[in-house]
């Protein structure tokens, strides 16, 4: 695989913090017992694509933004209060990424479902509740 230039989020924990959340508990005793003891842990990035969403709620203009994995579009949205800024982002040089998948229009189809279906479902609740 070949090294590429990338944009991430700076990280909000540091490598040893890491490290030593996956090296207590139960599932890190697990993991030990079948595998050995973690001996290292790598940077891997999963290339996400931002979406602003505006919409009108009960008379109220609403603008989120939200990013989507655009590997297969099975990892949950990312919510942000605003879109991420020069100064909370990064610039790496990686070989462990995973290559965007989703010809464009797809994820924008995602990105629409996936924001859909808790809104309908709250809609319903509120309908079944009215009832």
């Amino acid at each position: 695989m070949q090294t590429v230039s990338l944009h991430t989020l700076k990280p909000n924990v540091t490598r040893q913090d890491a490290q030593r959340a996956f090296s207590v508990g139960l599932s890190a005793r697990a993991w030990r017992m079948r595998s050995g003891p973690l001996q290292r842990i790598a940077e891997a990035y999963v290339p996400y694509r931002g979406y602003r969403v505006n919409y009108n709620m009960a008379g109220q203009e609403q603008s989120r933004f939200f990013a989507l994995d655009t590997v297969t579009g099975s990892l949950d949205l990312f919510e942000f209060p605003r879109a991420p800024e020069g100064g909370q982002l990064l610039g790496v040089q990686t070989r462990n990424y995973l290559p965007s998948r989703f010809p464009p229009p797809r994820p924008r189809i995602y990105c629409a479902k996936k924001l859909y279906a808790p809104f309908f479902c709250r809609v319903s609740l509120n309908c079944a509740a009215v009832r």
